[in-house]
């Protein structure tokens, strides 16, 4: 779906887009996070307002995603006069390409997975350790 606007239009989420929310989020995404990025993937220079449209979040929800998203180093926020007034508004965009962001999803998740694995080995060692635990036997 597609929103005129008097300055652009934006790209709303198809059906297909949920089970792509649903990969980012087992991969370690934030739900709300992941909306918010395929928003930003989607569509150029959104303010906080045109995300809310598009992902169908709260304000609040919103501006958590995107801290969540800046604080991975995958978004940047320009400021922009809005028409005469002196007023400005936040834009936000994505700083890098999506396969980059998905390569910095996938080495955080491999990065987990090693330590979990570390922790399951100083299990081992300290249960031998402690018990002469030398592993199960069927």
């Amino acid at each position: 779906m597609v929103l005129s606007q008097g300055y652009g239009t934006l790209s709303f989420f198809s059906s297909k887009d949920e089970s792509i929310f649903d990969m980012l989020i087992r991969a370690g995404l934030k739900p709300n996070s992941s909306r918010v990025l395929l928003s930003l993937h989607y569509n150029t220079g959104l303010t906080s307002r045109e995300i809310e449209k598009i992902t169908g979040l709260r304000q609040p929800e919103v501006s958590i995603a995107i801290h969540d998203l800046i604080n991975r180093g995958w978004i940047l926020v320009s400021e922009q006069c809005k028409g005469d007034s002196v007023r400005t508004m936040k834009h936000y965009r994505l700083l890098h390409s999506i396969d980059i962001v998905l390569d910095s999803i996938r080495t955080e998740t491999e990065d987990v997975c090693k330590n979990r694995v570390a922790i399951l080995e100083t299990i081992r060692v300290r249960l031998s350790e402690i018990h002469g635990y030398t592993g199960f036997t069927d």
